[in-house]
């Protein structure tokens, strides 16, 4: 029966991101962050861009960027990486 459980929860770990993948979710200002909503305006805009997308372009940005800004007043230096996949998607 273990193993019934264990292999169920596995299985829907594995069909839960493939469901999701092409969805954008969005929670509300002040809210909170665990109360997640389906924000169909934003994924119909995803996958409007993505349908005309050229692929050679996205796979050509694709990688890790890196981006320094120095703020002379505060005397800091903002260093960000950024992640860019092939299929669009930004972290």
């Amino acid at each position: 029966m273990l193993r019934l459980v264990a292999a169920l929860a596995l299985s829907a770990a594995l069909i839960v991101p493939a469901v999701a993948k092409d969805q954008c979710w969005d929670r509300r200002e002040g809210e909170y962050p665990n109360n997640m909503f389906l924000n169909m305006v934003t994924t119909d805009a995803w996958r409007d861009s993505q349908n005309r997308a050229d692929p050679k372009a996205m796979a050509a940005l694709a990688g890790v960027w890196y981006g320094e800004q120095y703020a002379p007043a505060l005397g800091m230096t903002d260093r960000q990486y950024r992640s860019v996949e092939a299929n669009g998607l930004f972290q």
